[in-house]
């Protein structure tokens, strides 16, 4: 509007040209989960979704957070697809339409930390289930049916604007607090960037890590 009466001449100036919102800066500006809000989150599954649901909505929590792999890649996951400390990622199901290749296209086997493994192992298997992740129903999980509970865990958890892909970015900064390189933790997501997206969203993180390593380097005698 001031620009319009600048144009006409009804005003001299426009006092608000140089005025700018604040912008976020998207992924860059994130906050990691702390392992103890993972474990809250895991705990509160139980509570919120009483029942057998809870132990798989918990399970799945903590599958998505130490592995880091998309929630469409973890609905679309079979027991056949589980190894003792390994995941094959095969398949994704994506928010619309039906089960297809991973993002990117091309399939991968991920690490399975033990705290992962064990919450898939306190899951009961049906006889016929390819699925590991089952709803209320007992039909397989779907993309929609995984957000509309994370809806509700995460209200409790008293953080409602709390991002499901929070978990997955919670994996990826963990990676590299403990001196996991961008590149390996790129194949652990599903990049095939080399990791240039890792150190781009989380460079704030890995500049820490970066210096205790130059530091011990130089302190080490030749």
């Amino acid at each position: 509007m001031y620009g319009d009466a600048v144009r006409e001449g009804t005003v001299s100036h426009n006092p608000f040209a140089h005025q700018k919102l604040r912008r976020s800066r998207g992924r860059r500006d994130l906050i990691p989960l702390s392992v103890e809000e993972v474990d809250q989150l895991a705990s509160l599954a139980t509570r919120v979704h009483s029942g057998p649901f809870g132990v798989t909505f918990r399970a799945a929590i903590l599958l998505l957070a130490w592995t880091g792999i998309r929630p469409g890649e973890l609905v679309a996951l079979q027991w056949n697809d589980i190894a003792t400390d390994t995941l094959a990622i095969r398949r994704s199901l994506p928010q619309k339409g039906p089960v297809g290749p991973p993002k990117n296209g091309f399939e991968r086997i991920v690490a399975l930390p033990a705290v992962a493994r064990a919450a898939i192992e306190a899951l009961e298997r049906g006889e016929g289930h390819d699925c590991v992740f089952r709803a209320r129903s007992g039909r397989p999980l779907s993309y929609w049916s995984l957000l509309r509970d994370w809806c509700a865990l995460r209200t409790a958890f008293a953080k409602p604007q709390t991002q499901l892909y929070e978990l997955r970015h919670f994996c990826a900064s963990q990676l590299l607090v403990r001196g996991v390189s961008p590149k390996i933790i790129a194949l652990q997501l599903g990049h095939r960037d080399g990791g240039q997206l890792v150190l781009s969203t989380y460079g704030h993180l890995y500049a820490g890590t970066a210096l205790k390593e130059i530091n011990a380097a130089m302190d080490r005698t030749p």
